[in-house]
């Protein structure tokens, strides 16, 4: 009886458990908590944050921003779709929020 994989194919798909196995690690262990949220409007930094602190920011007239427990999410927008208000709360390190219609930019970062 004849096997149904060959040598070659054992090693393709070994190799493709392999690379998948360490960039489902790399995604999963390798990303770290950022320290800082950086808070920018129509291109221009409006201030950066420690997560350690919580507080309420306002950014213009159209955003409010929550930090809390290391992680910040937007809790309120004026823009009609509130994508950036459905995010939720974001803590690693790239992470971001981004409100189009007001131009905000809500990044996490380590400084």
């Amino acid at each position: 009886m004849e096997s149904f994989m060959k040598r070659n194919d054992w090693i393709l798909a070994t190799a493709v458990l392999l690379v998948a196995g360490v960039l489902g690690a790399y995604l999963l262990l390798g990303r770290q908590t950022g320290s800082y949220v950086m808070i920018s409007k129509d291109n221009e930094e409006i201030g950066t944050y420690s997560l350690k602190d919580d507080r309420v920011i306002d950014v213009g007239e159209g955003n409010r921003l929550e930090i809390k427990d290391g992680a910040v999410h937007m809790l309120y927008a004026d823009c009609p779709d509130q994508i950036c208000v459905h995010t939720g709360w974001i803590d690693q390190e790239h992470d971001m929020i981004v409100c189009m219609p007001n131009k905000v930019v809500v990044q996490i970062i380590e400084q």
